[in-house]
């Protein structure tokens, strides 16, 4: 059960890749760059070969920041924050409580993720609605 829970997290992780190469972002420098990360941080995140733990809150943070990153990236991201603090990745309540304290409060109304899963999926909503090709939401 565990390695299912690791194994969604690794396939998350690298569809933040997939989200970069499709937005042009082919080469390792421009993936970096935006993802407002280092060329080696950033080749650590990409390569999705995380023990247990995934991507650190700070990482979480630094990425939401990049001015460059683009919109499915973001929601990628988003998605990832919401799946883990739900706890769907294995992780703890006091791993997960971790996590969570490890927010910028400053970040969060600029990442779009205000702290609580509501304002997480709601976001993550938006974004597959703009990206799945959908041209015109019904009431």
């Amino acid at each position: 059960m565990i390695s299912e829970m690791k194994a969604r997290q690794s396939c998350k992780i690298r569809e933040l890749g997939d989200a970069l190469t499709t937005a042009g972002f082919l080469t390792l420098d421009e993936q970096a760059r935006a993802l407002g990360l280092s060329r080696s941080t950033a080749w650590a995140v990409l390569k999705a070969n995380h023990k247990t733990s995934g991507l650190a809150a700070g990482t979480i943070n630094q990425m939401l920041s990049s001015p460059e990153l683009p919109p499915r990236a973001r929601g990628t991201i988003l998605t990832y924050v919401d799946e883990k603090l739900a706890g769907l990745y294995g992780h703890n309540k006091t791993q997960l409580r971790r996590f969570a304290a490890g927010f910028d409060p400053c970040n969060r109304s600029h990442s779009l993720f205000a702290g609580n899963v509501l304002v997480a999926t709601l976001a993550w909503i938006i974004v597959r609605l703009f990206t799945s090709g959908a041209t015109r939401i019904r009431p």
